[in-house]
């Protein structure tokens, strides 16, 4: 097909969809598909075991999600690698005013084995309050990366490795990293901080370089 592979759509504003619930799926794209999977204005919802790969622009796109939980959801790459690889494998975006918050992810993957060296693992546009456990964001060109305006989010135990670019680029505020590791090296990878008042407690990390302007 083409467009979206699958689609939640609550529609534009405020509103929202609540209480869904979507469990052990396996969505595969093509050269065709730009979202594997989609959602907007998702709220007190739960997606668990939910593996997606072939999509041209974006993996999991989220666009103000609220209160759910995402569980063992993964941008699966097996050992046949993609042949067709997403910009971006996760986007926590708004959906023009609401933006995403208060979500739970529980071991959920980038797994970047043969994607193009453009590829980003999480990508965080305008998201505050989430937390992530576990997980891994592996192989891509930039493990995390955090817009301005991103707010108290929080990674505990999550593996960050063998990425092109960044393990981490960090321009959000409040940005707690807990037992998490990275273990990127050369002086442009590992973990690079632009925002202010991150916290690192426990990890592994093999180079963290801070901007002038943050405060940490």
């Amino acid at each position: 097909g083409t467009g979206i592979g699958f689609k939640l759509d609550a529609g534009t504003g405020g509103s929202n969809m609540r209480n869904i619930r979507v469990e052990n799926f396996f969505i595969r794209g093509g050269p065709n598909i730009t979202d594997i999977f989609y959602s907007r204005g998702m709220v007190a919802s739960q997606f668990k075991n939910i593996s997606v790969r072939e999509g041209t622009t974006t993996g999991f796109k989220l666009l103000f999600s609220v209160l759910n939980t995402y569980q063992d959801c993964r941008v699966s790459n097996d050992e046949l690698a993609m042949t067709t690889s997403p910009t971006t494998y996760w986007l926590l975006d708004n959906n023009g005013t609401n933006r995403c918050q208060e979500n739970t992810f529980i071991n959920c993957d980038v797994s970047g084995k043969g994607a193009s060296s453009t590829s980003t693992g999480f990508k965080l546009t305008d998201a505050t309050l989430n937390t992530f456990y576990g997980g891994t964001s592996e192989s891509v060109q930039r493990g995390i990366d955090i817009a301005a305006g991103c707010r108290a989010n929080t990674f505990v135990g999550m593996d960050l490795e063998a990425n092109v670019n960044e393990d981490i680029l960090d321009a959000g505020t409040a940005t707690s990293y807990i037992s998490t590791s990275s273990f990127g090296g050369g002086a442009n990878a590992g973990t690079q901080i632009t925002g202010d008042g991150v916290v690192f407690v426990g990890g592994a990390y093999s180079i963290i370089n801070f901007s002038a302007a943050s405060t940490d």
